[in-house]
């Protein structure tokens, strides 16, 4: 950005940068480093969430995270950066999801919008949409680093032009297709003891990049849908309908595993021993439930997961044959969702007799 406003002929003073991989404007917001920066005095605050709004996938497919967490990061940072003018980094969609770009957009315009109306002076660079346009005009424009989510050199331009026109209302068209400049090292900071080439694009190349980049507005989106819990009827168990272990496969714990669920009731409430492997094998885990009580659709039972500070709420129907079952994931410690369903059948060879 420093690079490219130079070449437009403006002059950017002091930039400090602070990035922590895979984090989320909320838990960043924590970070006594990132605190002390925003108590001085900045013209422009930059903010970037992480890709998806925090970590969300239901039965182990990914999504875009609830905006709210989001929201309030952004307020939060907004109150210790006093007097600046934010500028939220609208990103792009992940390469093999183009259908969350309308989420993310969502997400954004949603922010500065309730920011602005709070009167901190708020803009919205969409450096996502220009993504999207990209890819759009010339699919064989590679924008993506080989992960498929981060940038690579024609996606940091891209991300560099439209910042610079937010802030300075100066089109990208027309600057230099090579650019020299300090690196960052590991930490997102500028090694003012290196000097080397940023990117060296080809005219046809940057072309492309500059008119989608200087072209590119802000859309409102849509909220992003979780997926609704399927409903399934069922009725209360005896005691010697669901004693026993049955065995199923779950994919939300980010690779498929094959589960057993031992239950014991035990009058209204009940145990349950729920044992975990990877079909990867990389994997496993037993735990004793939390809490497990019979309902008048089958049985609720939880799991805790202290290394994850999580708790697993599996809400289960009985219908007579098999247990059915919608689990949610609550990471109380970080922004993260998750959950997904199964469906397990009894163990004949271990299970009591009925």
């Amino acid at each position: 950005v420093e690079e490219l406003a130079q070449a437009a002929g403006q002059e950017i003073g002091e930039v400090r940068t602070f990035t922590r991989g895979g984090a989320t404007l909320l838990e960043m917001e924590l970070h006594p480093e990132l605190r002390g920066l925003l108590n001085e005095k900045w013209d422009y605050v930059v903010l970037q969430e992480h890709s998806t709004l925090g970590l969300s996938a239901w039965n182990g497919e990914l999504s875009v995270n609830d905006p709210a967490y989001f929201l309030q990061g952004t307020r939060l940072i907004a109150q210790r950066a006093k007097g600046a003018r934010l500028i939220l980094f609208a990103t792009w969609a992940r390469k093999n999801h183009p259908e969350f770009q309308p989420y993310l957009d969502y997400a954004y315009t949603a922010a500065a919008r309730e920011l602005n109306a709070a009167a901190v002076l708020t803009t919205v660079a969409p450096v996502g949409r220009a993504w999207a346009a990209v890819r759009e005009a010339q699919p064989n424009i590679e924008l993506f680093d080989p992960d498929g989510t981060h940038p690579g050199p024609n996606g940091s331009y891209v991300g560099a032009c439209v910042i610079m026109r937010t802030i300075f209302a100066k089109p990208c068209s027309g600057l230099p297709l090579t650019l020299r400049g300090n690196p960052l090292n590991v930490r997102g900071q500028k090694d003012e003891t290196r000097e080397v080439e940023l990117i060296n694009l080809k005219p046809e190349v940057a072309a492309v990049l500059q008119r989608e980049a200087d072209e590119a507005t802000t859309e409102p989106g849509t909220l992003a849908p979780w997926p609704q819990s399927p409903s399934v009827s069922g009725r209360r168990p005896k005691a010697d309908e669901i004693a026993g272990r049955w065995r199923g496969r779950v994919f939300f714990y980010g690779n498929p595993a094959q589960f057993e669920l031992e239950l014991k009731p035990e009058g209204e409430n009940c145990t349950a021993i729920w044992r975990v492997n990877a079909d990867n094998g990389a994997w496993s885990f037993a735990r004793r439930s939390a809490t497990c009580r019979l309902t008048e659709q089958g049985l609720i039972f939880t799991i805790a997961d202290p290394l994850n500070s999580s708790v697993e709420q599996h809400n289960v129907s009985w219908a007579g044959k098999e247990l059915t079952a919608v689990t949610t994931i609550d990471f109380r410690t970080a922004m993260r969702r998750s959950g997904g369903t199964w469906t397990a059948r009894p163990d004949t060879h271990t299970r009591s007799s009925r």
